[in-house]
């Protein structure tokens, strides 16, 4: 039988128990409490969270629509102001209110000023107006919480009408020469300009022609006949360069700069975009386009943006527009930049059997569009420039010499070996005025260079005398040009100063003719035909060296007075190369260019 003392110590123990579930119990009350309440603040902050972003989509959205007011729809009914808010109230409504967390319709604050790049801050109300504000605002209710919260975003959007850095300048006496870099740049107003050799259809002709297809058809590697009407047909037509790249399908501007594409490809892509424009004017160059895409390999290729410089990297060049023929000529040199190409040029100078360039592109061209901009280095950002490159011509009349002996006459072949150098040129923004619809460009053309002798066309430098009779050895005649020793014998050769000029384009840029820099005279081959000496080298008796200098010095010059209209001219303008002279033109001022700032 049990003790009642035995008992007493369990009935405490259980008392305890008890005392310590109800202590668990209130423990976990108010943890859960805790979690529920942390909870309920995590589902109202994203909620918040959530209706931000959504405001803040909202208020770029209405504020890129509304800057509109400013640029490319003003309406001189209504106010800036008024027309501002209503395009943005248009994008509004548009979206559908575009916060589905919000109470009602977000509600927009709009403001019209100016965009300050120094301070990078919006001055409400200052004119002349070049920025829009658009504050968006909403009442968002909590979900788990009592109560709602007001949330707002802004966003402001510019138009980029600025004159860049430097600005204001009058090229060439009041332009800064310290360079400065952006922000200024980030809202200046963007041209395109080019510099090379243009080519107006009414001057192609069955000359120019024929040197285009053996140039065109040396860079494609394939068989080029196009005709007069052809090549008339490309030079009349324009693309613009966001089209060509939208049919090739290239993506961002900055994805489209770092693709490749065949030539071939670049070629179908523009007569596609001509044939979609429906004017009649580039429907006559899609056929020669075709015709050009279907003769040339298809494995050439180029970097698109190698074709495009963009002043700012922005990939601003996009909106360039590009004369189709230009187009051509230039992206065929780009895709044969690491190459140096042969073609037997079609030459009409009596008693030339044959005729062969081969050319070395030192320096592709380049359109260019972008802002004024003197950058850190001393360089306009906004540069386009010709070709730099070599050409070695070799000229061959058989038979065209008649050597007098003692046992008659023997004929032999006259060779006319001229190696051309040919410096840049290169066309610089300096200077844009939205108000004035103008561009201002410093435009040089470097020094053009030919010697009558022989050369590495890839590496340039000394030029070998020519042999230009060579009588199985035994008669040799060679040109020479001036020395200051007797004991060598140097190559004729002549060179012709560059050209510098300040171009002013407009009013108005679009539409605007080129204007010329001119350099020195580029008669080189007459100069030529005044720099050579003869010296004969003769191994047999009874041949007269004067006699044989008669017979060569009148031929030759005949042939080098003749080298720059029938060779020269017409090689420089089937490939846009500058001989000392350069058209330069300017297609475009953009001042209506958005860009979002805040």
């Amino acid at each position: 039988m049990s003790h009642p003392s035995t008992l007493r110590p369990r009935s405490g123990r259980r008392s305890r128990l008890r005392d310590d579930d109800g202590s668990v119990m209130i423990l976990a009350a108010g943890a859960m409490a805790v979690i529920l309440a942390a909870t309920a603040m995590a589902v109202d902050v994203g909620r918040l969270s959530f209706a931000s972003r959504e405001l803040q989509s909202t208020a770029d959205v209405a504020a890129l629509d509304a800057v509109r007011a400013l640029g490319d729809r003003e309406d001189p009914s209504r106010t800036p102001e008024e027309h501002a808010t209503a395009l943005a109230h248009d994008a509004l409504a548009r979206n559908a209110g575009f916060v589905e967390n919000a109470a009602g319709t977000p509600g927009l604050v709009v403001a019209l000023g100016r965009f300050d790049t120094d301070a990078w801050a919006f001055r409400a109300g200052v004119t002349p107006y070049n920025a829009v504000r658009v504050q968006a605002g909403a009442d968002v209710p909590y979900v788990v919480l009592p109560g709602s919260r007001d949330v707002a975003q802004d966003a402001v959007v510019a138009v980029a009408d600025g004159p860049g850095c430097p600005g204001g300048c009058t090229p060439p006496s009041t332009c800064p020469t310290t360079p400065c870099t952006p922000p200024s740049v980030v809202l200046a107003a963007e041209a395109t300009i080019g510099i090379g050799s243009i080519v107006a259809s009414a001057e192609i002709d069955s000359t120019l022609a024929g040197f285009l297809n053996r140039l065109l058809g040396a860079l494609g590697a394939g068989p080029v006949s196009l005709d007069v009407v052809g090549y008339r047909g490309l030079a009349d037509a324009d693309v613009t360069i966001a089209d060509l790249t939208a049919q090739l399908g290239l993506g961002t501007p900055d994805e489209a700069a770092d693709a490749n594409v065949t030539y071939a490809d670049l070629l179908r892509a523009a007569a596609t975009v001509l044939q979609n424009s429906g004017t009649a004017v580039d429907a006559a160059a899609v056929t020669p386009l075709l015709s050009l895409a279907n003769s040339v390999r298809t494995d050439i290729s180029l970097r698109f943006g190698d074709l495009f410089s963009a002043g700012t990297g922005r990939g601003s060049a996009l909106d360039a527009t590009a004369d189709v023929l230009a187009l051509v000529v230039a992206a065929a040199q780009v895709a044969n930049a690491a190459h140096a190409v042969t073609a037997e040029l079609p030459v009409t100078i009596p008693g030339v059997a044959t005729a062969t360039a081969v050319v070395w592109l030192v320096e592709t061209p380049q359109f260019a569009t972008g802002p004024v901009w003197l950058q850190p280095d001393g360089v306009w950002a906004t540069t386009a420039r010709t070709a730099q490159g070599r050409a070695q011509l070799t000229l061959v009349l058989p038979d065209a010499i008649s050597i007098p002996t003692l046992t008659g006459t023997v004929l032999a072949d006259l060779n006319v070996p001229v190696l051309l150098e040919l410096g840049r040129g290169t066309a610089s923004l300096t200077g844009t005025s939205c108000g004035a619809d103008q561009v201002q460009v410093h435009a040089t053309t470097e020094a053009v260079s030919a010697g009558l002798g022989t050369g590495d066309p890839t590496t340039g430098g000394t030029v070998s005398p020519a042999t230009v009779v060579d009588v199985a050895g035994v008669v040799r005649v060679t040109a020479v040009g001036s020395s200051p020793s007797p004991d060598v014998r140097l190559a004729a050769a002549v060179s012709t100063p560059g050209g510098v000029a300040d171009l002013t384009f407009g009013p108005p840029v679009t539409g605007s003719d080129p204007q010329r820099v001119r350099g020195g005279s580029p008669d080189l081959g007459t100069r030529l035909a005044d720099a050579f000496t003869l010296e004969v080298d003769a191994l047999v008796v009874g041949v007269s060296e004067d006699a044989v200098r008669q017979a060569v010095a009148p031929e030759l010059t005949r042939v080098l007075d003749a080298l720059d209209s029938e060779v020269l001219e017409p090689l420089a303008e089937s490939m846009g190369w500058s001989l000392a002279d350069a058209d330069v033109w300017a297609t475009a001022l953009d001042c209506d260019r958005i860009v979002t700032v805040g």
